[in-house]
């Protein structure tokens, strides 16, 4: 079964109140490294589905942004279709703000204003919902984002409660960690839930990502520092401080690895996207502040990088759209605009 690319992208619009998940496939929208025509470029691919309880609808792909390589091939990507409405029902949202797979091709999508997860089928119908508002096991504060591992755990980056929550995929809590030195907890009894304090423990997590050989890197955000982690997510090491240099972060936010292990990261309150080895060495940064094709608007938001190597980053609510950029930093192309329609 071919795998469906599922950007999540949150627009707030307060008059509104516009909500929508929208979904790239990489064998029907995607044309990636293939000579095109000018006819070509123009093709339209529409499909049909029917509708779930989450209101999913489809509609016709738009064309979208398309930035030509050195090479004169075309990086395209097309709108598909969406589902989601604002609210507070099954398959409803109110802030949703990342999404992971598991081995089966379900989704799972958190909400960080209700405090809930929920479950969907890979055609987009609504499974089950688990979470809430607190500060025990099973409840949650601003969950900001998740990581799925190999055997289908999710790591949830509990912020409100400088925890990571690992949970199966009906929602039962595995365990949270407050800190990269201590256990597991498992029972709301243990003495060591309360924070201890130190310089271990962890401040506003806000993204996870996991290497080839099942390493974890966490953006511990409140500490400008990330943590490295082993496949037993035993410590292994950190780096990173406050500051705007090379090495240096305001606001570590999302986190991308590469096939290479190379790791990228952007930061919330800068225009710039850092590359490091798996051991935290600085390689390289690029970005500016601005709203030309390249350049990086911020707030910063999300940041992915794909099994081709190529780096997604979401500019801005100010200026709505996901640019693509190779490795080294060059842009492959961008798709988004301000709107309410599709792909919008």
């Amino acid at each position: 079964m071919n795998k469906t690319y599922l950007l999540l992208l949150y627009t707030l619009n307060l008059l509104l109140g516009t909500f929508v998940i929208l979904t790239f496939d990489p064998k029907t929208s995607i044309v990636y490294a293939q000579q095109l025509d000018t006819n070509n470029t123009e093709t339209l691919i529409s499909t049909s589905a029917n509708d779930t309880k989450a209101n999913a609808t489809e509609g016709a792909a738009t064309k979208t942004n398309v930035i030509k390589t050195d090479a004169d091939k075309e990086l395209k990507y097309c709108y598909k279709s969406q589902f989601g409405s604002f609210g507070t029902d099954e398959g409803q949202f109110n802030r949703p703000h990342d999404i992971v797979f598991d081995s089966k091709g379900f989704l799972y999508i958190n909400d960080r204003e209700l405090n809930t997860f929920q479950k969907f089928s890979p055609d987009g119908r609504f499974i089950s919902e688990f979470g809430e508002e607190g500060d025990e096991l099973g409840q949650y504060r601003s969950p900001y984002s998740m990581a799925m591992d190999s055997n289908d755990n999710i790591y949830v980056l509990d912020r409100g409660n400088d925890r990571i929550v690992k949970v199966d995929t009906d929602g039962n809590v595995l365990g949270a960690l407050y800190s990269f030195n201590g256990p597991w907890i498992t029972n709301e009894d243990d003495d060591d839930i309360s924070e201890n304090g130190d310089v271990s423990g962890f401040a506003s997590p806000e993204a996870m990502a996991i290497d080839k050989n099942g390493n974890f890197y966490l953006t511990d955000t409140g500490n400008d520092r990330v943590i490295k982690f082993d496949k037993n997510f035993k410590y292994v090491s950190q780096f990173g401080q406050e500051g705007k240099g090379p090495g240096q972060f305001d606001h570590p936010h999302g986190i991308g690895i590469d096939s290479k292990g190379n790791i990228y990261i952007n930061t919330l309150n800068e225009p710039r996207i850092q590359k490091f080895t798996n051991d935290g060495k600085f390689i390289k940064e690029w970005g500016t502040n601005g709203t030309g094709p390249g350049q990086l608007t911020t707030p910063l938001e999300h940041l992915k990088v794909d099994s081709k190597d190529r780096v997604f980053i979401v500019d801005s609510a100010s200026n709505p759209r996901v640019q693509v950029f190779d490795s080294d930093g060059k842009l492959l192309t961008q798709f988004g605009k301000w709107g309410v329609g599709n792909g919008e």
